[in-house]
Order: structure tokens, then C-alpha cells, then sequence
């Protein structure tokens, strides 16, 4: 990486975020599935899967990251699986229950990124790492009324253990380090140990006639990290979220008119590591926002397609969970798709 003066045109070595000697992950798995109709109302469904993976970073800097010079290495295996169960009593009913387990081994990000997430506040590798683990528990349940309008809801919950999550962390036994010339508190992703997320989703559609339909859906998640006293917010949760759109089609002729919608993240709801961006968060939170947008698409022939699209019509100044920078105002966009 580099810097140049755009006054002078001097240019100048960069910190860089990733280990400057590159990094290699190998992925290998197996996996099977089964599926039985045991009847026209009851199926069941299993599977298991073995995934092993391999990862490496180097640095070779000595400029900039001196205290992480050499390779690093890390080798994780998993045995996950799942077995659901799926309803259908008739009347257009629908009831589904999943049970899971899973797991996410560390990646390159994890392994080989030097950041400074905020002010005085570094994010270094963590070579004791071991994967992040999951049990998994959902059931959803939908109904068709009359062909037309279709509900579904589903809720979930998941058990983490040895959660991925940057916390405190010390390098050669430092709380903190020299970077780019600032004095930085050390942390790293860790395993905290247990933690837990739940949330429920919803949709609708309502199909009019053959080209006029109404379709809305809505989530709401949860999470925290357990500790011996208050539970403490886990990372990248979104605030509640949804979209709710009406299509209407004719011959080559889709159009759409839609609304994208986002709650407040409140300030007790932000994660304290950094990973949230606190920081570009205002005094009270993130503030809840919706857009308005418009799009459509034109088949000329089977070949040629015409699409154009206008969003955020109000021009609204929002930012989404976590960003420093304001979304898009009122903008247009058009294409021509070609088909050969």
C-alpha cells in the first residue's frame, strides 16, 4: 500500500490491513443428505457434514508490523448435521421444525488483519483460535388462504460456544502497542465462550390477480454474549428490518414500487468491541429510516431487455447499522441486458 501528497505528488509506504506476505485458506468437506416422504403430509430430512480447513498468513514487514513477523498457522476440524421435520395436514397448512449444529473456523480476516477499528483501539491476529460452534433450533409455520394471499413466520434461536467476537487481547504481553506512530489499546478476535441469538421474520403475499401482487416481509433479531454478570451486546446485529413492495406485470412490462425499512439501534444494543462503529453512531443510536424507490423492466424481444430504476425518491439522509458514510440520495440507474 501506498500514500501520495496530492499537493506535492510525493509518494509514501502505507500501512496496510492484511499480512503483507499474503495469506492461503484450503477448504475441504463431505457431506450427505437424506430426504423420506413418509407420507403426503409428513417429511423428514437429515444430513451431516465434515469440514476441514487450513490457514496461513505471513508477514514480512518489519516496518510496520515487527511484532508479527514470521507465519502463522492455523488447522480446524467439524463434524455439523441437522434433522427436520415438515407437516402438511391440508388446507393449505404448513408447519416445519430444524434442528442444526454448525460451526465457522476462523478465516483469513480473522488470522491476518492489523486494523485500527477506532481511535486507540487495534485489532492484531489471535493464533489461539478455535472455530466457532452452534446449536440451532427454528420453526416456521405458513398458511395459504383461497390461492392468494400466502402468510409465513418462522422464529429461531441459536446456542454459541466459543463465539467469535473481538475482545481484549495481548501481543508478547502488551496491552498495547506503537502503530503508524499512536500508542493502541490491543484487541483481537476471541473465543468468548458462550453467547446466544434469537429472532422471528415474517412475510405476506398477496397475489391480486395473475400480474398484481403485494409482497412484505419483516425481521427482528437478537443477540448478547454471556458473562458472569450483564449480558452484553454481540457483534454486526441488525436492527429490526424489512421491505414491502407492490409488482405489477403486463405481457414485457414489470414494474415495481417498493419501501426499504430499518429500526433504531439503540446505543445499549451496540457492541462495546469496535466492531459496530459506536463511534459514528449518533448520541442516541442509529436513527430508524425507510426509503421509497421505483423500478421497472422492459423485454424488447427475447434478446434485449430495458431496466431503469429510481431510489430513495424522497432523497432521505440515512446511514445503515454500523456505516460512517450517508447512503445514496435520489438516484437513477438504467441498463440494457443483451441475451445471445
Amino acid at each position: 500500500a501506498s500514500s501520495r501528497n496530492i499537493t506535492t505528488g510525493e509518494v509514501a509506504p502505507a500501512l496496510t490491513r492484511y499480512a503483507d506476505g499474503g495469506a492461503n485458506m484450503t477448504t475441504l468437506a463431505a457431506y450427505v443428505s437424506h430426504t423420506l416422504e413418509l407420507s403426503p403430509k409428513w417429511v423428514v430430512s437429515e444430513g451431516l457434514r465434515f469440514t476441514n480447513t487450513d490457514l496461513e498468513a505471513v508477514f514480512k514487514d518489519t516496518t510496520y508490523f515487527p511484532f508479527l513477523v514470521g507465519t502463522t498457522t492455523l488447522n480446524n476440524s467439524a463434524l455439523s448435521g441437522r434433522a427436520g421435520v415438515m407437516y402438511m395436514p391440508g388446507r393449505d397448512w404448513r408447519f416445519n421444525i430444524l434442528g442444526s449444529t454448525g460451526f465457522r473456523a476462523p478465516n483469513v480476516d480473522d488470522l491476518s488483519k492489523v486494523f485500527e477499528s477506532a481511535p486507540g483501539l487495534v485489532i492484531v491476529p489471535n493464533t489461539g483460535l478455535v472455530p466457532e460452534r452452534t446449536v440451532n433450533l427454528e420453526a416456521g409455520i405458513g398458511k395459504t388462504i383461497a390461492g392468494q394471499v400466502t402468510l409465513e413466520g418462522t422464529v429461531y434461536r441459536t446456542w454459541y460456544r466459543d463465539a467469535l467476537t473481538v475482545g481484549d487481547h495481548q501481543l508478547n504481553g502488551q496491552d498495547s502497542i506503537d502503530l503508524d506512530g499512536v500508542r493502541s489499546r490491543v484487541v483481537a478476535v476471541t473465543n468468548a465462550g458462550r453467547a446466544y441469538l434469537h429472532g422471528v421474520s415474517g412475510s405476506i403475499v398477496v397475489q391480486f390477480d395473475r400480474g398484481f401482487a403485494l409482497r412484505s416481509s419483516v425481521n427482528y433479531t437478537y443477540g448478547r454474549i454471556e458473562t458472569d454478570s450483564v449480558d452484553v451486546p454481540l457483534d454486526h446485529i441488525p436492527p429490526v428490518y424489512g421491505r414491502t413492495g407492490l409488482e405489477w406485470h403486463v405481457r414485457g412490462l414489470r414494474t415495481e414500487v417498493y419501501a426499504l425499512y430499518n429500526g433504531w439501534k439503540r446505543l445499549k444494543d451496540y457492541s462495546t468491541s469496535g466492531e459496530d462503529n459506536l463511534a459514528n453512531a449518533t448520541v442516541y443510536g442509529m436513527p430508524a429510516w425507510y426509503t421509497l424507490n421505483l423500478r421497472a423492466s422492459y423485454a424488447v424481444d427475447r434478446r434485449f431487455t430495458i431496466q431503469a430504476g429510481l431510489e430513495n425518491i424522497m432523497d432521505a439522509n440515512y446511514r445503515t447499522f454500523a456505516s460512517n458514510i450517508s447512503a445514496a440520495g435520489r438516484n437513477f440507474t438504467i441498463s440494457l441486458r443483451a441475451n445471445f
